[in-house]
């Protein structure tokens, strides 16, 4: 059975769900389980596995719930008594214990163009610990990226439409034009992916925004938008432009605040 709880919480994690994994560490004797038994649970409710049933299981399946609610939460321990009166009312009283795990789908930096900025930003996403996907339209491109988790040398709309976008997914739209970029951002800006940002001029921006409108996108969703992208703190290099874009994408996925750590550093010294 473990085994294929194991294999569930993979395909949850492929599929971009998160999922937390309950093991149970310890049990008495007359209690329901066994150690080394193990559960899968999804957010929706979706499960595999047991770690004994009854009121404590369903008592762990809040708690895993709970888990994947919080964004910070990784490991979790539970220990429960069963007893009838104080614990869980269980008529085979006793103890069990074990840990809550939560995973989540891997951090993907998805980086639509493979140009100059591109190149610099596959470098940094790297470097920060992202699963970085390229994708370019041009086929000879795709050897400029070889530790890329994937490559795709496809029609940007084409692939966009097709990946598997989710709540870890980091989107990048630096294309070498604008049709290219609005063939990208229509597929794209109704998804879940923690962060859209588009490269572009004011002027452009302006334009392919009202593109969206005119489709019929959510003025909520537009507003959800990063673009012009990045923190305004580069000179307009490649290099810098990126450093700028994947600082913008860290405040986001850490829900961070722009200051500087010496300030932090004096405020909590206060």
């Amino acid at each position: 059975m473990n085994t294929e709880v194991i294999a569930f919480a993979h395909q949850s994690l492929e599929e971009g769900t998160p999922v937390a994994l309950a093991i149970l560490i310890e049990s008495g004797r007359d209690t329901p389980g066994v150690p080394g038994g193990m559960m899968a649970v999804r957010a929706d409710g979706n499960r595999l596995g047991t770690v004994g049933g009854g009121a404590a299981e369903a008592k762990i399946i809040q708690d895993c719930k709970k888990a994947l609610g919080d964004r910070d939460s990784t490991v979790v321990p539970f220990d429960y008594s069963l007893q009838e009166e104080g614990g869980l009312g269980m008529m085979c009283g006793g103890e069990i214990k074990g840990i809550i795990t939560v995973l989540r789908p891997a951090r993907r930096l998805i980086i639509f163009g493979g140009g100059h900025v591109g190149q610099k930003l596959y470098e940094a996403g790297l470097t920060a610990g992202f699963s970085v996907t390229v994708v370019e339209d041009r086929p000879e491109y795709a050897e400029i990226f070889p530790k890329a988790e994937t490559v795709i040398a496809q029609d940007f709309g084409t692939a966009a439409q097709s990946l598997s976008i989710h709540e870890e997914s980091y989107i990048v739209i630096v294309t070498r034009g604008h049709v290219q970029d609005y063939a990208v951002l229509s597929a794209v800006i109704e998804t879940n992916a923690a962060y859209i940002g588009m490269i572009g001029s004011r002027g452009k921006v302006a334009g392919l925004i009202q593109k969206l409108r005119d489709q019929g996108i959510s003025q909520e969703r537009i507003d959800s938008l990063y673009t012009p992208i990045g923190l305004d703190i580069d000179n307009g290099a490649p290099g810098e432009i990126a450093i700028a874009v994947l600082a913008e994408i860290i405040a986001v996925k850490n829900n961070g605040r722009l200051r500087h750590c010496r300030d932090r550093v004096k405020t909590s010294d206060r």
